[in-house]
């Protein structure tokens, strides 16, 4: 970060002598700076700390624009592309958004369950009826060797919830998503058969939030079956 100001700054000493690009580039060295600092907080980045980002970057663009072309009308345009662009965004992001709702009355429904084959019933039911998925089958995993039944056998990172049909055995599931709890990396299994179609990047954060949130909740019931198998 730091390399990167001090390049950018020996930039803007080479037009010095061009009072347009000096000064858009002198206003950039800033933008520079404000942006990392909204970078450096990216997981917890607010709706209104985005939208003041993207204002600011707007106005930074519309003066490259007026200082270099002294022209009114363009810069009226970038504003009004940038705007129709900014809502159309939005609106696609909306149609395709899982709203946080459904993940809260889903985690809700599964500490009411009573037992395994209930747990699994109804969140197959809720996934189905969230995501328009063609099936959903949830396996608790005994033994931690046991995935191997249901997925390939190779070493797989902490950061991969969910999986993709090359890492599963039965090819008529497109996704599975990995349940883990403490030090359990494979503590269940959610299997989900969607005719090969693809889930976009929100539905994807849903289902890894999903399987965050309904791990303790499995754990429950992985220990019931063990009990059930020691018996």
């Amino acid at each position: 970060m730091i390399g990167s100001f001090i390049v950018l700054s020996l930039i803007v000493e080479l037009f010095i002598n061009n009072s347009k690009y000096f000064y858009y580039l002198n206003m950039f060295e800033f933008v520079f700076i404000f942006w990392y600092i909204f970078l450096t907080n990216i997981n917890t980045i607010g709706k209104i700390d985005i939208l003041t980002l993207k204002i600011f970057q707007m106005f930074l663009h519309i003066y490259l624009f007026f200082i270099i072309t002294e022209n009114v009308w363009l810069s009226l345009g970038i504003i009004f592309s940038f705007l129709t662009l900014n809502m159309c965004t939005h609106f696609i992001k909306g149609t395709l958004r899982v709203d946080k709702y459904y993940i809260e009355n889903l985690v809700n429904r599964m500490y009411l369950t009573k037992n395994y084959k209930e747990f699994k019933e109804q969140l197959s039911k809720e996934l189905k009826k969230n995501l328009e998925l063609i099936d959903v089958e949830t396996k608790i995993l005994i033994k931690r060797e046991d995935y191997k039944k249901f997925l390939v056998d190779r070493n797989y990172d902490e950061s991969e919830i969910l999986l993709e049909k090359g890492d599963i055995l039965n090819k008529k599931y497109d996704y599975a998503v990995r349940l883990k709890y403490s030090k359990n990396p494979f503590l269940a299994l959610i299997l989900i058969e969607n005719k090969n179609i693809k889930l976009v990047y929100e539905e994807k954060r849903y289902l890894e939030e999903i399987s965050e949130k309904i791990s303790l909740v499995a754990s429950r019931y992985r220990i019931e079956k063990l009990q059930e198998e020691l018996n």
